[in-house]
């Protein structure tokens, strides 16, 4: 059974975190792109994430985003030491790709 925010959980519990533009294309193909291609520009954003991974037993992404964006998928260092020094693993990486 897993702990979350300190209430105990027989299931596991999966959070999603995505963004989605008004015309569904917020990632153009590479190759349509005007320079780099930043996920979000907000603080906010970013601070929401660093506290769903904080949280999360593993990180899912898509090959193609992979590829594509590179992004960082670790956790900020104080929450690496704070998850070592309690007995947790780094979040495992999932990549989903085509053909498996």
């Amino acid at each position: 059974m897993a702990t979350i925010d300190g209430v105990l959980r027989s299931r596991p519990r999966i959070l999603v975190n995505f963004a989605v533009s008004l015309d569904g294309k917020i990632n153009p193909a590479p190759e349509k792109r005007r320079g780099a291609f930043v996920m979000s520009r907000g603080k906010e954003d970013w601070r929401r994430m660093r506290v769903i991974r904080a949280e999360a037993d593993a990180i899912l992404i898509g090959a193609t985003n992979l590829r594509a964006d590179d992004p960082g998928l670790t956790l900020a260092p104080e929450e690496r030491e704070r998850r070592r020094a309690a007995g947790r693993p780094d979040p495992a990486r999932i990549v989903v790709t085509r053909r498996g």
